[in-house]
This record gives structure tokens, sequence and C-alpha cells, in this order.
């Protein structure tokens, strides 16, 4: 798409239509028909599931290093710390989404009063 077809589906399509931005589509380029494969998912996947694995194998490596015994007592706190710590944040996006629904997110706007007030 030239410069210049870009500028006039800007100005035919508005500030609210997709197409208002070209310059998206150009950087993040348009979405492929279903089944397509892309490489850069994949390497970015590939690349953050190594660093999980990295990250899990050093959290054992130094777990086993201290010779230590955990009692009950402790493993169910840490296991009920855990559970409610995962409701707090889904209740909190649970949250989000419901104030981004219903408008509470949006902008305030000014009221202006009647002709004959103030």
């Amino acid at each position: 798409m030239t410069l210049t077809r870009a500028a006039s589906v800007y100005r035919a399509a508005g500030p609210t239509h997709p197409c208002a931005y070209p310059y998206v589509y150009s950087v993040a380029g348009h979405p492929g028909p279903r089944g397509t494969f892309d490489v850069n998912k994949w390497l970015v996947g590939g690349a953050l599931s190594g660093l999980l694995g990295l990250a899990l194998w050093t959290a054992y490596r130094a777990w086993m290093v201290v010779p230590i015994e955990v009692p009950t007592w402790a493993w169910l706190a840490m296991g009920l710390g855990s559970a409610m710590t995962i409701l707090v944040g889904g209740g909190l996006m649970a949250l989000i989404f419901y104030s981004s629904r219903k408008g509470y997110d949006e902008p305030p706007h000014k009221i202006d009063p009647p002709d004959g007030e103030g």
C-alpha cells in the first residue's frame, strides 16, 4: 500500500475504523489465514520455555543443596498462601474486565448546564 493510498484510506475510514491506522499493519503484518506457520511465535515460545526450564532447574538445584526438613504445617501454609494469591489475582482480573465492560474506565465527560441556568 502506498503512502497516498494509506492516507486516503485513513481519511475515508475515519479514526475509529481499524484501517485508520495503516502503520499498524505495516509493522505487525496482516494476520494470515488459519493454519499458517509463524516462525516468530515458535521462536518466542521456545525461548520462553527454555527460560522456564532453566529457572525450574536452578530452583531445584538450589533446593537440594540445603538439607532441611520441612514440617507438614509449613507445606500446608505454603499451599494455602499460594491458593489465596491465585484467588486474589483472579479476582482483580475479573474486576478489571467487569469495569471495562461496564464503562467505568471511560474518561469523564463535562455536563453543561441548561441555557437558562448558571
